[in-house]
């Protein structure tokens, strides 16, 4: 079995993109790990324009006016990224969350994209981007840091 996409069933791929407005709660680990993959490989002006004011221009201005490292232009660039803009992290944690809330994530990859963008506020800027209490926000860290089909970079924070 390989760790793509392009292998899953078209219901299971449909229900994902909402077209048979089935939510599919039953991925396998491997599905998983690819869906993050996929979504870590996905340029943030495409997906983070939609939240941000002002959309791509924005994006682009934030990513821009980056001081240390390469300007990110993936989330999987924002999680290696030695100071991701904060705002850019907020962003990406309200993406996550809205789309493990409305199923255009497999939720358990939602989950893990909101850790990680509120673990990076945390390392990279010692900045807290969540209302959670620090309980809470200690289990859903070592929740996401224990799924066996988490990415290495992401496992790293």
């Amino acid at each position: 079995m390989t760790n793509d996409l392009t292998h899953s069933k078209s219901p299971r791929l449909a229900g994902l993109m909402k077209m048979t407005g089935v939510e599919r709660t039953d991925w396998s680990p491997a599905e998983l790990g690819a869906v993050l993959r996929h979504q870590l490989a996905a340029p943030l002006e495409y997906d983070l324009r939609t939240l941000a004011p002002g959309g791509e221009r924005t994006i682009n201005e934030m990513t821009a006016s980056i001081a240390v490292g390469p300007r990110p232009r993936s989330f999987g660039d924002l999680v290696t990224h030695p100071r991701p803009p904060l705002d850019l992290l907020a962003l990406m944690k309200d993406f996550a969350r809205n789309g493990r809330d409305d199923g255009s994530l497999p939720a358990e990859v939602g989950t893990v994209l909101y850790y990680a963008a509120i673990t990076l506020g945390l390392l990279r800027h010692n900045a807290r981007i969540t209302k959670l209490d620090d309980q809470s926000l200690e289990k859903g860290i070592e929740w996401a840091s224990a799924v066996p089909w988490l990415d290495p970079n992401v496992k790293g924070l």
